[in-house]
């Protein structure tokens, strides 16, 4: 569902607002390592792998879903914000993990072609 927020003063756009279920995907972009339990950091969720993956510039990912975070203590909190390009990535997400060990899997490549994703 489409819902309208101001961004800047004046400046509204439409984005598009995900349900965190249990079975929503959490991908981080990068290949460096995750970082140690209780810290924020950011990520984007889709329905699937690469609808989340799209919202990541990095062409390696790490992934999870929304329930095995929360089954560890952890959250997920939806966090628009505009990307170095400008651009608005209505799927951000800042990750915190409470358990050890991660549940986000190893590194893996982007499945998303870099023209195609976020920037």
């Amino acid at each position: 569902m489409p819902l309208s927020l101001p961004l800047v003063e004046g400046v509204f756009s439409l984005l598009s607002i995900i349900a965190l279920t249990d079975l929503v995907i959490v991908v981080r972009g990068g290949a460096s390592e995750l970082p140690p339990p209780g810290t924020v950091f950011s990520g984007a969720v889709g329905e699937t792998l690469e609808g989340a993956a799209a919202f990541v510039p990095h062409g390696t990912i790490r992934f999870t879903t929304v329930g095995a975070v929360l089954a560890g203590g952890g959250s997920v909190t939806l966090k628009p914000e505009t990307t170095r390009s400008g651009r608005i990535n209505e799927r951000h997400v800042d990750v915190v993990e409470d358990a050890a060990p991660s549940t986000f899997s190893d590194p893996i490549p982007n499945p998303v072609p870099r023209k195609d994703r976020i920037q």
